[in-house]
């Protein structure tokens, strides 16, 4: 990491590395409110756009390489916190990559937040880039969800004209099969 990205990037790492010990043993709502702050906080990973700080259209970072270079989209966020939570021992089924169009400043934009199901019929939990309140998503009227994923499944929350959206017509699960299989391989 110190080789890669310097001190700060060793820093941030380590900070990981501490929070995850303390949540060790905590209950679940503990681990999303704590793992949620922590990566929202500038001073472990700043927004910045795929194209400023990889040079690419579109490139989701693993958390390690969010954490060395301390900026990130809000895929990269999601990514984080979802490895995160997972090596906290929260369930995989639980945890879903969320495709949105989140209302900023009256403008709707393409957004990523990560939902967290307590059992499979709740409404999720959402945690965001945008915010450290942890709220369900009938309460973010700013949000609408299109589609959600983890590596196991893929859910619909709306249907394109054509009345189908496949997994391999969206961008973003093309993304993450993917990364998927660069992690596989032990490419990350």
């Amino acid at each position: 990491m110190k080789r890669q990205y310097g001190q700060q990037g060793v820093v941030r790492l380590e900070r990981l590395d501490k929070l995850m010990n303390e949540l060790v043993g905590k209950e679940e709502g503990v681990k999303l409110l704590k793992v949620n702050e922590f990566f929202n906080d500038s001073t472990i990973i700043k927004w910045a756009d795929d194209m400023q700080v990889w040079g690419k259209v579109d490139y989701w970072a693993n958390r390690f390489e969010s954490l060395g270079k301390g900026l990130g989209d809000c895929e990269d966020f999601v990514i984080a916190k979802y490895f995160t939570l997972l090596d906290l021992g929260v369930d995989e089924n639980k945890l879903f990559f969320t495709y949105v169009y989140a209302n900023l400043n009256g403008k709707w934009i393409a957004h990523m937040v990560l939902a967290y199901y307590e059992n499979q019929d709740s409404i999720p939990f959402i945690l965001d880039s945008n915010t450290n309140n942890i709220r369900r998503a009938n309460n973010r009227p700013d949000l609408k969800p299109v589609l959600a994923f983890n590596a196991k499944d893929l859910f619909l929350a709306q249907q394109a004209s054509t009345g189908k959206i496949s997994a391999k017509s969206s961008k973003y699960t093309k993304e993450w099969a993917k990364y998927l299989e660069k992690l596989k391989k032990g490419d990350l």
